[in-house]
């Protein structure tokens, strides 16, 4: 199984330590061109050009890149635009419609190689994981009080399953776990206790339900319509619905004691999802 390819992508230093020693005595020019650079996110120019660099692949996970999920990494913040003036561009949000962002002029500079050759494109996710391995994504004191309540929350969900759950149907659900991890990019899936379902971490895409020895299994990912139909023609429970933001799950459940004449057909629609998911 490939692992996430992290330290190599580390910052060799960051804004604030930049602020302290060397770029400390910028001129107020100089500091509107530094801030342009570090605002290089905001680019689609440098996008297109670091996809054609990167093949449209990741250099985090080697995974082709979804523009909708990738972001601008910097590798290294030294460096000054040649611009302390900027462009003002419509960059829309769902909740801000109308928002309006500076815009670093990458497009008409004759030197964007310079710029280019301190920053890569990756996924948001790996983006994410790579900054909290490296120490960046701290939680503050309101964040940690929020968590360790919701901690406590998952862990009387996690005693209230275990108390009014089948252990094979329990079991199971750790089984499939570790062959979802074992099928992934970084292994790093986890399952979350709510009070309704028992759902994977860090993205829900799959969740389970066990009730007794039946055990519900929802997948939101992957070729919903074909394991629907496969699904019908196995005559195993299934229901297909139309979610929140126009997004479909299926819903399939069958009695523990017969997985393993449908291990098959379960795996790879799991296998299915996971794929998906990785690959967006």
């Amino acid at each position: 199984m490939a692992r996430l390819n992290l330290k190599e992508y580390y910052p060799i230093n960051d804004s604030a330590e930049l602020k302290k020693t060397s770029y400390s005595d910028l001129s107020e020019s100089e500091q509107k061109q530094w801030r342009n650079f570090k605002i290089i996110t905001r680019s689609n120019f440098m996008k297109k050009k670091l996809l054609e660099n990167q093949s449209n692949n990741c250099p985090i996970c080697s995974k082709t890149l979804i523009d909708k999920k990738t972001v601008v990494h910097h590798l290294d913040y030294k460096q000054l635009c040649n611009f302390n003036d900027f462009h003002r561009h419509n960059i829309p949000t769902e909740k801000k419609p109308h928002r309006v962002l500076n815009v670093p002029k990458c497009d008409i500079c004759y030197s964007y190689q310079n710029c280019l050759n301190k920053v890569i494109l990756i996924h948001l996710r790996c983006h994410f994981i790579l900054h909290k391995k490296e120490g960046r994504i701290e939680k503050t004191e309101k964040e940690k009080v929020s968590f360790l309540n919701r901690e406590k929350k998952y862990k009387l969900n996690e005693l209230a399953w275990n108390e009014n759950s089948s252990k094979p149907a329990l079991n199971l659900i750790y089984l499939l776990l570790n062959f979802i991890n074992e099928n992934s990019v970084n292994g790093d899936f986890y399952i979350r206790y709510n009070q309704k379902y028992i759902s994977l971490k860090p993205d829900k895409f799959i969740y389970f339900k066990p009730d007794g020895n039946n055990l519900l299994i929802s997948v939101g990912l992957g070729n919903l319509n074909k394991w629907h139909q496969q699904l019908i023609q196995r005559k195993i429970e299934v229901k297909i619905r139309l979610k929140f933001k126009k997004t479909y799950r299926i819903y399939f459940s069958f009695d523990v004691s017969f997985y393993e004449e449908n291990k098959e057909i379960i795996l790879n629609i799991l296998k299915d999802a996971i794929d998906t998911y990785e690959k967006d």
